[in-house]
């Protein structure tokens, strides 16, 4: 049975007004069926707060810190609505200290541009599949950061010939026969 997207709202959090359009087309061709879309951390509270989205997508430029700020106010703050609602960031910068800390911060998983509809797919599905227990101590709030049987890889769009590039179609296709767990 596919899954039910119309129904899932995603928020998406990226300074770059074409990345955001971008990621907007992407998640459009899947079938998500509300989206919105912050310039900012601020904005993208506001818009956390007032539309409670089933997902963020969240945009990690390489000389910001708002964006661990963020995951951590989403996770922490006492008026939070969702502290559990999945967070995926998006960044083109992955030294392991830098992936160390989005996970430390909270994050439920990491994608690392350039990346493709396929891999987006892979993550997404990933995140509704095997959820992670969330967990709650005085130094960490998020997702469990221990991972088990994740096979995600960290792929680039230059590992890819044009021919082995999902369309939008394939990737719907890629939902098919999956429990309508949303």
């Amino acid at each position: 049975m596919p899954y039910r997207l119309t129904n899932i709202r995603v928020l998406i959090i990226d300074e770059n007004p074409p990345v955001r359009l971008l990621m907007r087309s992407l998640l459009l061709d899947l079938g998500i069926g509300m989206i919105d879309m912050a310039a900012h951390a601020e904005q993208g509270w506001d818009f956390y707060n007032r539309f409670r989205p089933d997902m963020i997508v969240l945009d990690w430029p390489a000389t910001d810190r708002t964006a661990l700020d963020f995951i951590q106010r989403v996770r922490n703050h006492p008026d939070s609505p969702l502290p559990h609602v999945p967070i995926i960031v998006v960044t083109g910068h992955s030294p392991a200290e830098r992936v160390k800390q989005i996970r430390d911060a909270g994050a439920s998983d990491l994608i690392i541009k350039p990346f493709t509809m396929h891999s987006l797919v892979s993550h997404l599905i990933h995140i509704v599949e095997t959820p992670r227990a969330f967990v709650r101590t005085p130094y960490f709030v998020g997702p469990d950061r221990r991972r088990r049987d994740h096979d995600i890889t960290a792929e680039r769009r230059s590992s890819y010939d044009d021919s082995e590039i999902p369309t939008a179609l394939s990737a719907m296709e890629a939902l098919k026969g999956k429990s309508d767990m949303l």
